[in-house]
């Protein structure tokens, strides 16, 4: 691609640009090994980028489907087309193995898989079977049972779970325990959340009071929960969040969950209290990394004051991470600000997060600044060249495998198909597992075909390991199908090993094509191992268009990776 200022482009981006030379001529520090972390952002946010650069960029596809058409908000798995009696086939056969299996992996993975793919007609079929299942033997299923009950929906699981919640003397006789966990009661508090129910505000919220440091998760769980309500209920939430802002928690975790739960809520009213907490060197740590994050969500580009108080944080923060947040959080602000914006304009942004890329205030920020240009990039087509003139010569200078696949997914980000033979060549030559799943990504969403062959094969070659071959199938799924998961399910009809069996199925749930149902209702119920019945479990789940959007809204994108997100996500898939 020809990355010159041509004299085509508005007037403002030729200084940009020139502005941009001048920079890379500078050179940058080389970053800090291992101690970036940018991969804590990432995981928590893949998804919904990815979701958000299927949608504005043109023509792209995910799994097979051919310039599908994302709207904007919902989840980027794209509709399976299961028919009602597909989905009833594979509910019926989730139903059949959790009624009878001893297997807790099993019935752990199998409880989140029924509650996604359950039609509206099975659904208190499903509810009775989750609601039995608070009572098994393995406090994993418990708690995947108790999670599973806000997955599906169904209003009528309120009342059993605000009593686990308050784990009255009801929830005791259900559960079969003198006393509920935590982790059940704040998986419950979680699901009550996904069910938008007032019970958070008008039941919960004496639990937020006690002193008791074994009441720390729950509670940490009810104030992610208050960040999760809509309608009125959430400017209910925002009243009793701002409240708690002024009489914090005496839990750091606690009090460092309420700035992510108005970040959540997205009310601009919250802003000037979290932007306080934001420049208070007082504060502690949790608080005001949390409140970097949260003002990606409360402001834009108008509010000057905040921008520059993010900038300032870039520069100054003496924590790493609260540096590294507020430099997403601007590019986040940027990406969500319509042109033109005034006083705080997009070329004085697009000016900074270029000198940030390319002569970083820190020595690690150049990961961070990369993916900032990248996200900011999506919505703004006319900036990336430039972006990738800041990127591009940090991808080939890079020695850091880790550091190089936050370069790689970046280009891939920005539609910088002049890297992807670049990116081919040290896909083939680093058998860094960290940078080889990048790179699979970033080819995948440059959609860069001379690659295809290579990573199929290798994804199925029997001495790649579990890991490689997941990250490989997820830039194959980028790519569209065209005919990936026809060459799984010929690969599976040969597998005698379990394990491998398991990694096809779970190749299977990234393709997500509907070509897949039948075999893998046949593995959940046949096959004699339990990992692959797992995986395919899984992959029935991801199939289906009961995967509720909210999980990577709500539950994953813009928190504090510090904190942990408080919900048992591990079986689910992702």
């Amino acid at each position: 691609m020809n990355t010159s200022c041509a004299s085509a482009r508005m007037p403002r981006l030729t200084a940009v640009c020139t502005f941009a030379l001048v920079l890379l001529g500078l050179g940058r520090p080389t970053s800090a090994l291992g101690d970036s972390r940018w991969t804590s952002w990432w995981d928590t946010n893949r998804e919904a980028t990815i979701a958000h650069w299927a949608d504005v960029t043109p023509g792209r596809s995910y799994a097979g489907w051919a310039n599908s058409v994302m709207g904007r908000g919902r989840s980027f798995l794209p509709p399976t087309r299961l028919s009602p009696g597909e989905r009833r086939r594979a509910t019926e056969a989730l139903y059949g193995v959790l009624s009878k299996t001893n297997e807790i992996t099993l019935r752990t993975r199998m409880t989140y898989a029924i509650a996604r793919v359950a039609p509206e007609d099975m659904h208190t079929k499903v509810r009775e079977l989750l609601e039995r299942l608070l009572s098994d033997m393995s406090a994993n299923v418990r708690v995947s049972a108790t999670f599973a009950l806000g997955i599906l929906g169904d209003p009528e699981a309120t009342d059993t779970l605000v009593g686990i919640a308050l784990d009255d003397a009801r929830a005791r006789i259900s559960l079969r325990q003198s006393i509920a966990s935590n982790a059940v009661r704040g998986h419950a508090v979680m699901a009550l959340g996904m069910l938008n129910s007032p019970a958070i505000i008008d039941e919960l919220l004496p639990i937020l009071e006690l002193d008791d440091t074994d009441d720390a998760y729950v509670q940490r769980c009810i104030v992610f929960a208050l960040g999760m309500l809509e309608g009125e209920l959430a400017i209910r939430a925002r009243e009793v969040l701002l409240d708690k802002l002024e009489n914090l928690p005496r839990d750091r975790a606690v009090a460092g969950m309420i700035p992510i739960a108005l970040g959540k809520l997205g009310h601009r009213e919250a802003m000037p209290a979290v932007l306080e907490v934001l420049g208070n060197t007082k504060a502690e740590r949790e608080m005001r990394q949390s409140a970097a994050v949260a003002m990606s969500r409360l402001t834009s580009l108008y509010d000057e004051e905040a921008i520059e108080e993010l900038f300032d944080n870039v520069k100054t923060a003496a924590e790493g991470p609260q540096r590294w947040y507020s430099l997403m959080s601007i590019a986040l602000i940027g990406a969500r600000t319509r042109r033109p914006a005034q006083p705080f304009d997009h070329e004085d942004l697009e000016k900074r997060l270029i000198e940030e890329m390319v002569n970083p205030s820190h020595e690690e920020h150049g990961p961070w600044a990369a993916m900032a240009l990248a996200v900011y990039g999506i919505d703004h087509e006319v900036f990336r060249p430039l972006a990738i003139e800041a990127v591009g010569p940090a991808y080939k200078k890079e020695k850091d495998p880790d550091d190089k696949g936050a370069y790689a997914i970046a280009l891939g980000l920005l539609g910088a198909r002049e890297y992807g033979k670049q990116i081919f060549a040290d896909l083939d030559d680093l058998s860094d597992g960290a940078f080889r799943g990048s790179a699979a990504l970033a080819l995948g969403m440059l959609a860069y075909e001379p690659a295809r062959e290579w990573m199929l094969k290798r994804a199925l070659d029997k001495s790649a390991t579990a890991g490689e071959r997941i990250r490989l199938f997820r830039g194959l799924a980028l790519m569209g199908d065209r005919g990936t998961t026809k060459a799984i399910l010929g690969e599976w009809k040969t597998s005698g090993d379990a394990a491998r069996r398991s990694s096809l199925a779970s190749g299977l749930a990234r393709m997500r094509n509907p070509r897949a149902l039948e075999r893998l209702i046949a593995m959940i119920v046949d096959d004699g191992a339990t990992q692959p019945r797992e995986e395919a479990a899984s992959a029935l789940g991801l199939h289906s268009d009961r995967s509720n959007p909210r999980f990577h809204e709500l539950l994953t994108q813009d928190v504090n990776p510090g904190l942990g997100v408080p919900a048992n996500l591990v079986y689910m898939g992702y």
